[in-house]
């Protein structure tokens, strides 16, 4: 691996700045000093910083493509896998002019799928791209017949069922600033593959009545050149279809992670789950303790993985030494890859010790990590944090620490998840000790304040009303102690 890694290094510093691309699509601009090359345990690992967080990739394979750097990388002991491509940066600035030429062609076609005999194309563009030299993902087409003006949006790039939320906000922004127009458009479709078609069908339901009565849904099929109305399903509906909770039981700590936890009690949490448990530092996972044949056996590490007895036990305690001195508030170097890495899960790992630095009404306990109920088939997300508050109504709580587009999207979406089961009468046995209210449940979005999207108030106006969302501005120091800076209602009450 050493070799490997020097040759990679090697490639790396030929040039000053490249774009790195990930399997969706999802590109970041890499300068000199940004990005490292390491071994640890035997296993080659490649990681790069952005502006809001640290990416790090075991590296599985390496290879050139001409100027082209190909990575076959894995994460999460290669539950999850991807394909870096990284292209210096002359190269990248013509290959993206190839993919929106390329884009703008599909748009055209999807805009022909909808033109009526007598209709005309009145205007044909791509969504805003992260970057200005990027191509957007999204076709937006406005369509001009004797029924009158239509508004399109669709995918011209690879969509999965996870980004629906993502894809839905920046389309519901479109159409409420075309309706803000001299000559308003009223009228709007969504054209999406077959795959995404359930999920966003499930997400219109969350919408106001005139919202869903002006959008339409349409499936387009694989081959681009059809396109089929796809039925929509009410919010009522949804709500009275909930999948049953999996059985709960306490979960035991097992004496390996007392153990551990005994190392750094005010940083490290420990996570069930079916499997076993994670032990987290602020957040960041660095042990994993399972039962295999009635034996309970540990793993430890960031990113490479080895097992803990009593030779490795050393190399444990040194690595909660590295974490202590880089995973804190007032830590010397920030750029640290400790320091940098999953931000969220350190945001969540804070507030699971004092959920009431949101709110003062929320109870301490008994509160909910990642609290998995019964998921989509094309969505597998846990919620960040589930609580009930002291009047006795259950609290949906989504964290970021970076801005998300579909955030107050997929907040609704979690919350029509968790409400389902309320009404269902299964929440009961997750807080035993307290009845909860017979009311719907609420939701916070909690982030600091840079973090929430700028077109958050005009979405919130295209939410149903019952659903209740709150929005929290944290500190930008949120890592020294969480405060609330403000706190508004986003969707306004009918």
């Amino acid at each position: 691996m050493h070799g490997v890694g020097t040759e990679l290094s090697a490639a790396l510093d030929e040039r000053p700045e490249w774009i790195c691309t990930d399997s969706r699509g999802a590109s970041v601009s890499l300068r000199a000093g940004e990005w490292s090359v390491f071994v640890e345990y035997g296993r080659l690992f490649f990681s790069y910083w952005t502006s809001s967080r640290t990416v790090v990739w075991r590296v599985v394979g390496f290879r050139r493509n001409g100027d082209t750097l190909v990575l076959e990388v894995a994460r999460l002991s290669g539950a999850e896998r991807a394909r870096l491509e990284l292209v210096p940066r002359a190269s990248a600035q013509a290959a993206a002019a190839c993919v929106k030429q390329a884009r703008r062609a599909q748009a055209m076609r999807l805009a022909a799928l909808f033109c009526p005999a007598g209709g005309r194309i009145v205007e044909l563009g791509l969504s805003r791209a992260p970057r200005p030299a990027q191509a957007g993902r999204y076709a937006r087409i406005i369509i001009e017949s004797s029924a009158g003006r239509l508004a399109i949006a669709g995918p011209v790039a690879d969509v999965s069922p996870q980004e629906a939320d993502s894809f839905l906000a920046a389309s519901l922004g479109w159409f409420v600033r075309l309706r803000e127009r001299q000559r308003p458009v009223e009228r709007f479709a969504l054209a999406v593959q077959s795959a995404l078609s359930a999920a966003i069908a499930k997400r219109l339901a969350l919408l106001r009545d005139e919202w869903r009565e002006a959008i339409r849904l349409f499936a387009v099929d694989e081959t681009g050149d059809a396109v089929r109305p796809w039925p929509l399903v009410s919010l009522a509906e949804l709500l009275a279809t909930a999948a049953p909770l999996s059985a709960l039981s306490p979960a035991e700590m097992s004496r390996t992670a007392q153990t551990l936890l005994a190392l750094a009690p005010d940083a490290i949490d420990v996570v069930h789950a079916r499997g076993g448990e994670t032990l987290r530092f602020h957040g960041l996972p660095f042990a994993r303790v399972r039962r295999v044949v009635g034996r309970e056996r540990a793993w430890f590490g960031i990113g490479a993985r080895r097992v803990l007895d009593d030779e490795s036990w050393p190399e444990l305690v040194r690595l909660i030494a590295e974490l202590k001195e880089h995973r804190r508030a007032d830590a010397s170097f920030r750029r640290h890859v400790f320091h940098r890495a999953a931000p969220e899960a350190w945001l969540e790992s804070l507030l699971r010790r004092r959920i009431d630095a949101l709110d003062p009404g929320l109870r301490l306990a008994p509160l909910h990590a990642q609290f998995r109920v019964p998921r989509d088939a094309e969505d597998a997300r846990p919620v960040d944090l589930v609580a009930q508050r002291k009047d006795g109504r259950i609290v949906v709580i989504e964290l970021k620490v970076r801005e998300d587009p579909g955030f107050l999207i997929q907040a609704a979406d979690y919350w029509r998840r968790v409400e389902a089961e309320r009404r269902a009468g299964r929440l009961s046995r997750l807080f035993p000790d307290a009845p909860l209210a017979d009311a719907p449940a609420i939701v916070y979005l909690a982030a600091p304040a840079l973090c929430f999207p700028k077109n958050v108030w005009a979405l919130a106006r295209t939410i149903d009303p019952q659903i209740e969302i709150y929005r929290l501005d944290l500190n930008e120091d949120w890592r020294a102690g969480v405060r609330v800076a403000r706190r508004t209602r986003l969707t306004a009450s009918d």
